[in-house]
């Protein structure tokens, strides 16, 4: 929640009713769920988590405070392991 409260600044307090409600601990808020080399990322759809102007969303969590989440232990590089797209 912090990163989408700072990506819409001012107008946070207008929009939080959707950011809590898209982003509480339910299986479907966090359907979509990429590792990328820098960490982990969300998306959210479009009225997820703002109005359907605001576009579809993204919070990027770096690396270092994934892996306390994990059950096992990565190695640093694991996340520069992960190829792009067609690779």
């Amino acid at each position: 929640m912090t990163d989408l409260k700072s990506q819409y600044g001012a107008d946070y307090e207008a929009l939080s009713s959707f950011v809590e409600y898209g982003t509480a601990p339910a299986a479907d808020n966090f359907k979509s769920v990429s590792l990328e080399p820098g960490g982990l990322v969300i998306s959210f759809d479009p009225y997820q988590v703002g109005p359907y102007a605001a576009g579809p969303q993204e919070v990027h969590i770096p690396a270092k405070d994934v892996q306390p989440m994990l059950a096992i232990t990565l190695s640093p590089d694991a996340f520069s392991l992960v190829l792009g797209p067609g690779d």
